[in-house]
């Protein structure tokens, strides 16, 4: 049971710094998506 818990608190880190490395980086889906000819209304 332990290493369940070790398991998912690590794969939340891990998703949690790749999400804001990516963010810091440029790699949003809305960096990447957006551009001149779309329309945010």
């Amino acid at each position: 049971m332990k290493s369940v818990v070790t398991g998912l608190v690590l794969m939340v880190l891990v998703s949690l710094g790749a999400y804001f490395t990516l963010q810091q980086m440029g790699y949003s889906s809305e960096d990447t998506f957006s551009g001149p000819s779309v329309r945010l209304d």
